[in-house]
């Protein structure tokens, strides 16, 4: 995330076939949709995207330390309109870890 209506991601190495930044350059109309499985939601988010090179504070920004790709560019997402969704055909998502603190909270009240 940048800020206000700005949402960004770093674009890493890939193919090299270059679709994203190819069809961005075409038609910056783009759309996120961004699940929460756990939670049954989503938003539709509708805007314009762009790639942006070369810009090192940005891109050290929105690149997970964690992340062991290289980042060849940031996506920068201008939202213009979102919408909530309904959950109807949300499949329910259930973390095996979170289960596992249920079921073990659960075995020690029983015993």
């Amino acid at each position: 995330m940048i800020e206000g209506r700005l949402v960004g991601a770093s674009d890493v190495a890939g193919n090299r076939q270059f679709i994203t930044s190819g069809n961005l350059v075409e038609n910056p109309t783009a759309h996120l949709l961004m699940i929460d499985d756990a939670q049954r939601s989503r938003i539709k988010v509708w805007g314009t995207a762009r790639g942006v090179e070369g810009d090192g504070v940005l891109t050290a920004h929105l690149m997970p330390a964690a992340r062991k790709a290289r980042a060849e560019r940031v996506i920068v997402f201008t939202l213009s309109v979102w919408d909530s969704n309904c959950p109807q055909h949300i499949p329910q998502w259930i973390d095996a870890a979170a289960v596992a603190l249920a079921l073990a909270a659960r075995d020690n009240r029983i015993a």
